[in-house]
């Protein structure tokens, strides 16, 4: 029995077992590891910024990935459908001036414009587009993309979805906002679009 409490005596100092003793230290070692770790991966998640190209490519790719998932009417169509607009609108938020390409425009609408179909796939998609884009960008958005934007204007006024027309019309109200038919100061690009409007108004 003597032997035994000489044991039992040996094992702990001041009362903690010497090998939990051990165990506690290599847990906060371990911990304290994982937590420089983690701070580091922050640091650099943080220190992060993604250049100039990368910023248009990431947005030019969610605007193609909007019209090629358009036309599906399966639920895996629709969520990556909805997901690459919710992300689109992240992204346009992070980067406001990015530069966004919409030739394709022309061939996607060009066809419906000049058959005169009332609801073509894409133009659901190019209506979602251009509202997320002219909240961030307007007078970017029409320097740059103004002849391929009046490709959404035919349609739209043939349109007898009312969802398409909501956004047709904030559209542009919001480019309207931006170059006033009055201002005399407003660019050609400016002028295109005021132009094409009462166009269509007069038919």
């Amino acid at each position: 029995k003597r032997q035994r409490d000489e044991v039992g005596v040996d094992m702990f100092d001041g009362g903690t077992p010497q090998k939990l003793q051990r165990i506690d230290e290599s847990g906060l070692a371990v911990s304290a590891a994982m937590d420089s770790a983690a701070e580091a991966s922050k640091c650099v998640e943080d220190d992060f910024q993604a250049s100039k190209p990368m910023e248009d490519m990431i947005v030019n790719f969610l605007v193609r990935m909007l019209f090629l998932s358009c036309d599906g009417k399966d639920t895996d169509s629709l969520a990556l459908y909805h997901f690459a607009l919710e992300t689109l609108k992240e992204a346009m938020e992070l980067w406001p001036t990015t530069t966004i390409k919409l030739s394709y425009l022309d061939k996607l609408l060009g066809p419906a414009v000049e058959q005169k179909a009332e609801n073509p796939p894409a133009l659901t998609a190019a209506l979602d587009i251009l509202t997320v884009l002219v909240k961030s960008q307007p007078k970017q958005l029409i320097r740059e993309n103004s002849k391929h934007i009046v490709q959404v204007f035919d349609p739209c006024f043939r349109t007898v979805q009312s969802s398409e027309c909501v956004l047709f019309c904030e559209i542009v109200s919001a480019m309207f906002d931006s170059y006033p038919p009055s201002s005399p100061t407003n660019s050609n690009d400016a002028r295109l679009l005021h132009a094409k409007i009462e166009e269509l108004l007069k038919k």
